[in-house]
């Protein structure tokens, strides 16, 4: 579940929230600063749950528990709210009943940079007064375009699937840390989503082959140059 760390009630069509104190936002900035980055991070951890679930390209599907899938959702959400420019405040998970092997999880994320004086981690202490994340998305929607919400909705979701398609090796090393500790803090996710973000590919080995590519590539244009190259 993902929790924004701010307490900002939902905008209504006469009272707009601006993330700016000093100069409200017009509708359109509002809509692209504020409102489509919650639905996005909002999506991300079920739309994280479906990328893990879709077979592979021998037509397998990986089989995942549900400790697994709780920490590839939260681990999605941290994902998808670094990639919009939101400060990530780490994950946690947690048991919920283990004769069921259910879990329950969270992820936090800010708007502004946060003190050294705020948690590190979220907690468990409110999280039964948290909103659904797909109800948190759908009332969203519903406020920005009304009839059209669904479509709205599709859209935003197909751009979420980008972002995870194109870091999901990144997402990978977030929920294997999460699911192996139960708590990311702040500072490793951070660190974990400086060092992975920029490497594209779905696997270690896909980032390595695609690095090989790209030196081979180098050699061989480094070649190319030589051999077009006039005689001395």
């Amino acid at each position: 579940m993902s929790a924004p760390m701010e307490a900002t009630p939902i905008p209504t069509s006469e009272s707009k929230v601006p993330l700016a104190p000093a100069e409200p936002l017009s509708d359109q900035d509002w809509r692209e600063e504020w409102l489509v980055p919650t639905v996005m991070i909002s999506l991300a951890g079920r739309c994280g749950e479906r990328r893990a679930r879709r077979p592979g390209p021998d037509g397998w599907r990986r089989h995942l528990d549900n400790h697994g899938l709780i920490a590839i959702h939260e681990a999605s959400h941290l994902v998808v709210a670094y990639a919009v420019g939101r400060h990530v405040n780490g994950a946690a998970i947690e048991v919920v009943d283990d004769l069921y092997d259910s879990y329950r999880g969270v992820a936090q994320n800010s708007q502004v940079a946060l003190s050294d004086e705020t948690p590190d981690h979220p907690t468990f202490e409110q999280f039964d007064k948290l909103e659904r994340d797909f109800k948190t998305a759908t009332n969203l929607a519903k406020l920005a375009v009304g009839h059209g919400w669904l479509r709205y909705l599709r859209t935003l979701w197909i751009r979420t699937d980008g972002i995870l398609e194109r870091h999901w090796l990144a997402m990978k090393m977030v929920a294997q840390e999460l699911g192996a500790t139960g708590t990311v803090r702040r500072a490793r996710a951070q660190e974990l989503l400086d060092r992975w973000m920029p490497v594209q590919g779905g696997s270690l080995f896909e980032a390595f082959a695609g690095l090989l590519n790209a030196r081979v590539e180098v050699c061989d244009l480094a070649a190319a140059a030589r051999w077009l190259s006039p005689p001395a």
